[in-house]
């Protein structure tokens, strides 16, 4: 039987170091600890379904969707007006999607006694129970 002999050069060491390096980065299987929460885990409407609002302060809303559920939406920086908005819009931060879920980015344009538009950032930070003040006023989506 043939004598096979081996020669390690210098590539050939330095892609087996590599590769035993690699190794050590291979991807684990995830831990109950390290699983990051579903993104359906966070409660979510379409914004149109939004059927009202109401100013909580001057920096945030109460949007009630159609569900019967609430939702506050504060400002992100200054929005003029936004306690007293006779209308309101809302949509999406990301071009496209209907869907906010809380902690989402979104535009707000409000309507008040200016004769144009304010529009606003705003983020959709928590749920509240339903035992709170429904919105009154209703809201327009986008």
């Amino acid at each position: 039987m043939p004598r096979i002999s081996f020669r390690f050069t210098p590539i050939a060491l330095t892609s087996l170091a590599l590769a035993a390096m690699a190794g050590g980065c291979a991807p684990t299987p995830p831990t109950s600890s390290s699983v990051a929460p579903a993104a359906s885990a966070r409660p979510c409407f379409n914004v149109s379904q939004v059927r009202g609002f109401q100013a909580r302060d001057r920096d945030s809303v109460i949007l009630e969707t159609r569900m019967g559920q609430h939702y506050v939406v504060e400002a992100v920086g200054l929005c003029m007006g936004l306690d007293s908005a006779i209308d309101l819009g809302i949509q999406s931060d990301v071009p496209g999607l209907d869907r906010l879920c809380v902690g989402d980015l979104a535009r707000l344009v409000l309507r008040d006694a200016a004769p144009s538009p304010t529009p606003c950032r705003a983020r959709v930070v928590e749920v509240i129970e339903a035992d709170r003040p429904a919105a009154s006023t209703p809201a327009a989506s986008m």
